[in-house]
């Protein structure tokens, strides 16, 4: 006959083994589970179709949507319903910020705003390098070259470039009609002239309003300060004098006629003495 004891032993024994069991299978669970079969539809794997034979319930105008008065198409946008797109690389494309002097409506440049002080712009010779004492010889090439004090506000059309002698102020010699430049640059044949005067002449640079107009704030003010003259070469003749012959006889005759002039007047003395 067994003792409790040993009974209590066996049951120990048996709890312990069953809880090695539970243990041993629970982890063996968690290294390799089981996949869980996916749950079948109550209706035969079929999933619920709408009532009306599997099609989605249509509009009442024949199956399509409402569509706009236009024709069916979505209102585009002005720019073919493409939207601006940005750079490459996702920069965003740069604005154009408006500068001093510019428009920041549309961009363009405007000028500063007119003021009725601003100085006038004046011409400032740079050839002929010297300004006095100038002569130039009939039928050479005379270059003249001139710049700008400032820009102009008020650009002239062309400009004028005239000489006139001063043995008549009423007339004078165009010498070119120019576009606008920094720097100017004029040549003057005077043998294509015909004949001009020896005389002197002033450079007189003007726009198209002429000498006479009257000078304004950013505009040319009219130029006449240059002074120089023109001369006409004459070809070398020897000079030839006729009548040189005859006074070179008479210069060598008088003084002997002055000698035997005095000696006759010393005898004539001696002799009145004597007597």
């Amino acid at each position: 006959m067994r003792t409790p004891s040993r009974k209590a032993t066996i049951i120990f024994v048996g709890i312990l083994l069953l809880f090695l069991l539970s243990f041993v299978s629970a982890e063996l669970d968690k290294r390799d589970p089981q996949e869980e079969p996916p749950k079948e539809p109550a209706d035969g794997g079929n999933g619920k179709q709408p009532a009306d034979g599997g099609n989605a319930k249509q509009p009442a105008d024949g199956g399509n949507g409402k569509q706009p008065a236009d024709g069916g198409n979505a209102k585009q946008p002005a720019d073919d319903g493409n939207a601006k797109q940005p750079a490459a690389g996702g920069k965003q494309p740069a604005t154009k910020q408006p500068t001093a002097g510019s428009n920041p409506v549309n961009g363009t440049d405007v000028p500063p705003p007119y003021d009725p002080l601003m100085p006038t712009v004046q011409v400032l010779i740079t050839e002929p390098k010297v300004a006095k004492d100038i002569l130039y010889k009939i039928g050479a090439n005379i270059t003249f070259e001139w710049k700008y004090s400032s820009s102009f506000y008020i650009k002239p059309k062309y400009i004028m470039v005239k000489a006139q002698p001063s043995i008549n102020l009423k007339s004078f010699f165009t010498i070119a009609n120019i576009t606008v430049n920094e720097t100017q640059h004029v040549v003057w044949n005077t043998a294509a002239e015909g004949t001009l005067p020896m005389s002197k002449y002033k450079l007189l640079i003007s726009d198209e309003g002429g000498m006479d107009a009257i000078p304004k704030a950013g505009a040319l003010q009219p130029f006449s300060n240059l002074i120089f003259g023109l001369y006409q070469s004459q070809d070398y003749e020897p000079f030839s004098c006729p009548s040189c012959s005859n006074v070179a006889t008479s210069n060598q005759i008088i003084p002997l006629f002055n000698t035997i002039g005095l000696t006759l007047i010393t005898i004539m003395s001696l002799s009145f003495i004597l007597i």
